[in-house]
């Protein structure tokens, strides 16, 4: 059941977002803090762990994910190397 959810909130996300290009999602106003792009890592990284778990856990692309998008890290310092 979690995989199916899982695979459901993927799917409605990426109808979601289908339709913005790099430059609409690389927006950010002067007063905000993310962008679009910014915000679809944190939900990212938040659903990973919910369904697999930590990194102390063993969630090996949720610790790698949670370097770039971790409180405290910003839009401008994401290389998109991590």
């Amino acid at each position: 059941m979690i995989e199916t959810q899982f695979r459901i909130s993927y799917s409605m996300l990426s109808d979601v977002v289908k339709d913005i290009d790099e430059k609409q999602a690389d927006f950010q106003l002067e007063l905000a803090k993310n962008n679009i792009k910014w915000q679809l890592g944190h939900v990212i990284v938040a659903n990973e762990s919910f369904v697999f778990g930590t990194s102390e856990e063993g969630n090996i692309l949720g610790e790698k994910l949670g370097k770039s998008f971790s409180p405290g890290t910003s839009p401008q310092d994401f290389t998109g190397v991590e």
